[in-house]
């Protein structure tokens, strides 16, 4: 089974201008259409699931994991599973400290969505260095193919 585990804010969501990153509803209808399971995790904040389920998403993730923290157990529950190729399955954010650092962890290939906020935040621990950095998700579809 190939899954992409996506981080919500700055890399689905812009929280700055309130909208979709751009080309993410696109993106998530071809991966799915390519036979990835998506899942999705995100800080607890006020108001998070009714945004979420306001943006229409919640029919492309199989699970939708909201946390207080994210941390490495929050991601490995997601994937708790015998079934998953970690050969071909993703973990995709905006912060090499967080989600790039967690999904090496796990033994996932990684995807730095490398713009925004943290663009500027390298990584500086052996943990931290993403298997692929791009700029915008289109830059998705060269590397899960």
């Amino acid at each position: 089974m190939r899954v992409i585990i996506f981080d919500f804010n700055r890399t689905i969501y812009d929280p700055d201008t309130q909208q979709l990153i751009e080309d993410a509803e696109l993106m998530l209808q071809h991966l799915t259409s390519q036979g990835f399971i998506l899942f999705l995790i995100s800080r607890a904040e006020q108001g998070r699931e009714e945004l979420i389920e306001s943006l229409g998403l919640r029919r492309y993730f199989k699970r939708i994991h909201i946390v207080q923290d994210k941390v490495q157990q929050d991601f490995a529950a997601l994937i708790d599973n015998k079934l998953i190729d970690r050969r071909t399955s993703f973990i995709i954010g905006d912060q090499v400290k967080k989600e790039i650092r967690i999904g090496n962890w796990l033994g996932l290939k990684t995807i730095w969505l490398r713009r925004g906020k943290f663009a500027d935040e390298l990584p500086e621990a052996d943990g931290e260095h993403p298997t692929h950095t791009i700029e915008s998700l289109n830059g998705l579809l060269s590397i899960v193919r």
